[in-house]
């Protein structure tokens, strides 16, 4: 009983490192203590990290393993950083399109494609074949996504809808970018987004914000 801690302490240094759940230059988030930094020192005891604001903080061994982290290793690995983030939709201006709707917006780039392929599809379907600003919206994302030079074209990437909410239609973007460090990796992020959130009105959708 006396020497419980220090034995635990040990072994859970001694797991964290033959496991390769953690490595010196790791960098590490641990949100339960607020860390959020690289790995310096790993004694077996302790773990050292230096947080991204140049200061210093240790956490005993054993949490690392009864509490849960996050080790951003493996974006260093791949070369790859995940970009998923939501613009949610008012779902009051989602429409069904006219042929003078699609014939406008089939001038825009990447979805004249989509249209042509929707119409020979439903092509015959009656009054269940038609087309969304919505779908038009979410086919013009992603081929500005597939053609943008800080995406990585062999991983993946989708534009999807997911559950609405009172906040709106969630729209999913998930892709990958080749800038690991967070600040290109961050600059890169804000300026597809600031371009997606330009082009919805340009569908006649509307962004929508909870009051």
């Amino acid at each position: 009983m006396v020497f419980n801690d220090l034995i635990l302490a040990f072994l859970s240094g001694m797991l964290l490192t033959s496991k390769r759940m953690i490595a010196i230059g790791d960098w590490i988030e641990v949100p339960e203590f607020g860390l959020d930094g690289q790995v310096l020192e790993i004694t077996l005891t302790t773990v050292l990290v230096k947080s991204w604001d140049n200061t210093f903080a240790t956490v005993p061994s054993k949490y690392l393993l009864t509490h849960s982290f996050r080790n951003w290793r493996g974006v260093e690995v791949t070369g790859a950083r995940r970009i998923k983030r939501a613009v949610y939709i008012d779902m009051h201006t989602i429409q069904r399109c006219t042929d003078g709707m699609l014939d406008a917006f089939s001038s825009m780039p990447y979805v004249a494609e989509y249209v042509d392929w929707k119409r020979k599809e439903w092509s015959g379907a009656g009054p269940d074949g038609f087309i969304t600003n919505l779908g038009l919206f979410r086919a013009y994302v992603r081929g500005y996504l597939q053609h943008h030079r800080k995406i990585l074209p062999e991983m993946p990437l989708r534009v999807y809808q997911e559950e609405p909410t009172r906040h709106g239609l969630p729209v999913q973007i998930l892709a990958f970018c080749p800038e690991t460090e967070i600040t290109p990796f961050e600059e890169v992020q804000s300026d597809i987004f600031d371009h997606i959130l330009i082009m919805v009105p340009e569908f006649e959708l509307r962004v929508r914000q909870a009051l």
